[in-house]
């Protein structure tokens, strides 16, 4: 089972609904983290695989729902997550992040 962290915007189907229904993360953002962002450490990026469709598949661990995990502080978190909080800031209530 492949988790993309991101995707670029032509995969994402029209008006930025993903294919679950979910806004798209990319199209939330007004400045795009890009491959090797030095605001995640390079540990994150290690276990992360670009691939040819720009998507960024997660090569690590996984939950028992099959999400990307990422283990930081002492604690296991869902990679998308805990990179939107790095990058971007504070997930806002109600907002929903899909791991795409």
């Amino acid at each position: 089972m492949n988790t993309a962290i991101d995707c670029p915007r032509e995969t994402v189907i029209s008006g930025g609904v993903t294919p679950k229904g979910r806004l798209s993360m990319s199209n939330q953002l007004t400045i795009f983290p890009t491959f090797g962002d030095p605001r995640l450490p390079p540990r994150f990026w290690a276990k992360v695989r670009v691939l040819d469709s720009g998507c960024w598949e997660w090569t690590a661990g996984r939950n028992w729902v099959g999400y990307a995990k990422f283990d930081a502080n002492g604690r296991t978190e869902v990679a998308h997550r805990w990179a939107y909080r790095h990058l971007i800031g504070a997930i806002p209530e109600g907002l929903t992040l899909d791991h795409l």
